[in-house]
């Protein structure tokens, strides 16, 4: 059996007042879900590495990369305040990454 490739998606989370991220990523993967379909989402394996209130680390299969940023776009409300999740950078590795967070000053 082929080993499935993975990609590491930044995401950048913008809102208007102070929102928890554990209710962003929960809003997240219930919309991710709604739109896959439970079969598709067990395949794009979607995984949080880490998260801040500033940014998230995404790993997901490289098949799903498109659908994981249409759910961000597709994402503006959470606890009735405005948000806005913002894919910075896409990576096959998390040291390409964390070193895009490194110049970004987020680490």
């Amino acid at each position: 059996m082929i080993r499935e490739k993975k990609r590491y998606v930044l995401v950048e989370v913008l809102s208007s007042g102070e929102v928890e991220i554990n209710e962003v990523l929960r809003s997240l993967k219930k919309e991710f879900l709604n739109f896959l379909g439970e079969k598709d989402f067990g395949k794009a394996k979607l995984r949080v590495i880490q998260a801040t209130n500033k940014f998230v680390i995404f790993r997901v299969s490289h098949r799903f990369v498109d659908e994981l940023k249409v759910c961000l776009s597709l994402m503006r409300e959470v606890n009735n305040k405005f948000i806005n999740l913002a894919v910075i950078y896409v990576s096959g590795s998390l040291k390409k990454l964390r070193k895009v967070l490194k110049e970004k000053g987020w680490s």
